[in-house]
């Protein structure tokens, strides 16, 4: 048994035991460059290969039993545990036995540098509170954002901070860039004169007593503001109650949604 399980760090860690042997060999420069390489570009999509194999062909097989993308995504969590999570631990592991502290936070630290960065100005990911946006998008949906495209255009989903309550993220479609008109008439939305054909909309659009926006009254968008509404309209807190949003107040743009809320 124990040698079954000595056995796991070769396995998990291949490519990486490759490199290292080869690199401390005492073969010259141009040999190991050329194993390298070998490593690089075959050893490692091999390996890669074969872990996304092993645990994709179990999530295919609970696909086509009961159509539930869901054991998808729990073979590729299953992926990512086995394939590096536990060679993670390992690695830990290995570094505090030779007393390597330093060694982990060097490496750690590349890690968490790239997350701050990608959380903070790349992509994201939230959780969707509310229905707001039905059918599109529903409570308990999980989904990805993208931060650095500033480049809004109407009809995007967009997560925002509101005036009303900067303290909470609201998500939105962008309805209106800035310096349009927006008139709400009789549950119709026009858009610079135009009525404005919103398919994502299974209702009427509906406004608030003391609101931002009154029915049969145009809007003008100030500059750098944009204006939002949900497609959910009756259950929607959106620009006709608070009028419209400061450009800088947008986090980031839907993308992609990645679990399916019940």
């Amino acid at each position: 048994m124990n040698k079954v399980f000595s056995f796991i760090p070769n396995l998990y860690f291949f490519p990486f035991i490759f490199a290292f042997n080869t690199w401390k060999s005492k073969k010259t420069l141009a040999d190991k460059i050329l194993l390298l390489c070998l490593d690089l570009f075959v050893y490692t999509p091999l390996w890669i290969a074969g872990w996304l194999l092993f645990f994709g062909l179990f999530g295919i097989v609970f696909y086509l039993f009961d159509k539930d993308f869901k054991n998808v995504i729990l073979m590729l969590f299953l992926f990512l545990f086995f394939g590096f999570i536990i060679p993670g631990f390992y690695l830990i592991k290995y570094l505090l036995r030779v007393h390597q502290i330093k060694k982990i936070f060097f490496i750690l630290l590349p890690f968490f540098a790239v997350y701050i960065v990608v959380t903070q100005f790349i992509i994201d990911l939230k959780h969707i509170i509310g229905n707001s946006m039905y059918p599109a998008l529903k409570n308990g949906d999980r989904i990805l954002i993208k931060k650095y495209d500033k480049n809004y255009q109407r009809g995007d989903i967009i997560v925002f901070k509101s005036p009303k309550n900067p303290d909470i993220e609201y998500i939105s479609r962008l309805v209106a860039l800035p310096k349009d008109i927006v008139k709400i008439q009789d549950g119709k939305v026009y858009l610079n004169g135009n009525l404005l054909n919103e398919k994502y909309v299974k209702i009427s659009t509906n406004l608030w007593d003391g609101g931002c926006i009154q029915n049969n009254v145009p809007y003008n968008v100030p500059q750098d503001n944009i204006f939002v509404m949900g497609d959910n309209r009756p259950k929607s807190s959106d620009s006709r109650e608070y009028c419209a949003i400061p450009l800088k107040n947008i986090i980031g743009k839907y993308v992609y949604k990645y679990w399916e809320g019940k």
